[in-house]
């Protein structure tokens, strides 16, 4: 039996104040779903799926796929603050070397 079909996110009698937290969501549809409080793998892996395919998810899968392009693309910028931060360091032992001490 799927588990979004056991406990759908929008019906959750476990925890209905976490149902916007993603994660969270997931552990209490998995701990719903197997009866116990700390669910075997396979229940995980379930409510993983779930999460995944569900329709209650759909939003956060979307937060979670805009947030993952901004992440990779603002990786692509690091080398050049990496450049921009070393340029200014030398540039300011370079202005304390020039200066007479006095």
């Amino acid at each position: 039996m799927d588990i979004s079909r056991q406990l759908p996110l929008s019906g959750n009698t476990v925890a209905p104040h976490i149902k916007s937290i993603f994660r969270f969501a997931l552990r209490a549809d998995a701990v719903a779903a197997s009866g116990t409080v700390l669910p075997e793998p396979g229940w995980a892996v379930r409510a993983f799926r779930g999460g995944l395919v569900d329709k209650p998810f759909a939003k956060d899968r979307l937060w979670l796929g805009i947030l993952t392009l901004v992440l990779l693309g603002s990786s692509r910028f690091i080398p050049a603050l990496e450049r921009a931060a070393n340029a200014g360091a030398i540039m300011r032992h370079r202005r304390r070397q020039c200066q007479p001490d006095g």
